[in-house]
């Protein structure tokens, strides 16, 4: 058999749905994975959870891609052995690197040819752990200095021309062309982010408030309905709500945040008002919802019921969530981690060592929070390893360290 290395790239949509068509197909999908990780059958794979099966079942992605294109139907895939590749997660594209020295040298501004030199010197001769961690640190360091930025200039509904600040997701521009995209009725479609923890929902509708030049208003997860509608106290003094500000007020924003913590019936009160446009508050009856609003809810999970790592999550009604005609899948983002995380150096040693716990099925959250808890720590005069012991390795047995530190 020929070995390959199995270098993580940008999936497409059409990639993305090869592949998580492929992993259903295969009878490991519920035998192995599926039920064991207490995922959802009618739930989307996450870009990151598509790559760690990729990896554990030794598939070469870009071969199932295109035999699943090709075929148009599921197909089961002969797995060929795969050398583990480099435990760090750029965004990088498929390459094929050298099977032998030289190790090739990439043009300049080339990330994937850089990364597959790593590979290659990795590959094709015995390195210690130290100079393994030191072309790591020096390489992907300058990968993500050459990162490609996407700048975004958003005309709102007021004509002013706006940049959208710091650094965007790269399905920043998706959840843009969503939230700019009137429907029939008048309004705005309703969209719902899922994603891991840490993993920028919330600060992606913040940013994309403020290019539209909205009011931004937000809530979390709710157990009764006067947390929307607001009440009457018994002096009949009304207590309004974020969600009844943003409800008839124009150029208004209303980000539902932790959707899926929430209990599930007193969400049944805003389906009316989420599809039809008008609602009943405490102060004001027939209250018709301004075409200008975005309604947009984070979630840890689609709102199918809980997982083996979201266990506080809730089962929602199909009703609604049927109101949120968009959904957007939001993955960790590497490159964002790095430029909020404070230390760089040691948000991509969490990054790898999370990389490491999925591969190795560990259920733990390596997020931006632990990162940044990290950078304070080394900023107040710790050392990475006492970050680390401290942070996100304090919580694991010696076994699960050894695992996640690639011991």
């Amino acid at each position: 058999m020929n070995e390959h290395v199995n270098v993580k790239f940008n999936l497409t949509s059409e990639e993305k749905n090869a592949l998580d068509a492929a992993i259903r197909a295969d009878n490991r999908w519920d035998k192995e994975f599926r039920i064991k990780h207490g995922i959802d059958a009618g739930r989307r794979l996450f870009t990151q959870e598509i790559w760690m099966i990729v990896e554990m079942w030794n598939w070469n992605a870009r071969d199932v891609i295109d035999r699943q294109l090709a075929s148009k139907a599921p197909v089961t895939i002969d797995a060929t052995p795969i050398i583990e590749p480099l435990n760090v997660e750029p965004p990088v594209a498929n390459v094929e690197p050298p099977k032998a020295p030289p190790t090739p040298v990439a043009p300049s501004g080339d990330i994937a040819g850089q990364l597959a030199g790593v590979i290659g010197q990795i590959v094709a001769s015995a390195v210690s752990p130290d100079a393994v961690r030191q072309i790591v640190d020096e390489r992907i360091e300058k990968a993500f200095r050459d990162i490609p930025t996407v700048n975004f200039v958003v005309k709102g509904s007021d004509n002013v021309s706006r940049d959208v600040k710091g650094h965007k997701h790269p399905m920043f521009g998706d959840l843009l062309l969503a939230a700019t995209s009137r429907m029939p009725t008048g309004f705005f479609p309703n969209i719902l982010l899922a994603g891991p923890t840490g993993s920028g929902k919330s600060h992606a509708a913040r940013q994309l408030a403020d290019a539209l030049g909205y009011t931004f208003y937000f809530t979390g997860a709710v157990s009764q309905d006067h947390q929307l509608f607001g009440y009457e106290d018994a002096n009949g003094k009304y207590h309004t709500t974020p969600w009844r500000e943003a409800f008839a007020r124009p150029r208004s924003f209303f980000c539902w945040d932790e959707v899926d913590r929430s209990d599930p019936v007193p969400l049944l009160s805003a389906n009316m008002p989420l599809a039809n446009g008008y609602a009943n508050f405490p102060d004001e009856m027939n209250v018709a919802r301004h075409p200008d609003t975005i309604f947009l809810a984070t979630a840890n999970t689609w709102g199918y019921g809980p997982t083996s790592q979201f266990v506080g999550a809730s089962q929602l009604d199909a009703a609604f969530l049927s109101r949120f005609a968009i959904n957007l899948p939001w993955d960790y983002d590497v490159a964002f981690e790095a430029a909020v995380s404070g230390n760089e150096a040691f948000a991509q040693r969490v990054q790898a060592a999370r990389r490491r716990a999925f591969a190795a099925q560990l259920q733990i959250i390596l997020d931006v929070r632990i990162m940044q808890a990290g950078a304070g720590l080394i900023a107040n005069g710790a050392t990475s390893d006492k970050a680390a012991q401290m942070t996100y390795l304090g919580k694991l047995s010696d076994e699960h360290r050894k695992i996640v530190e690639g011991h």
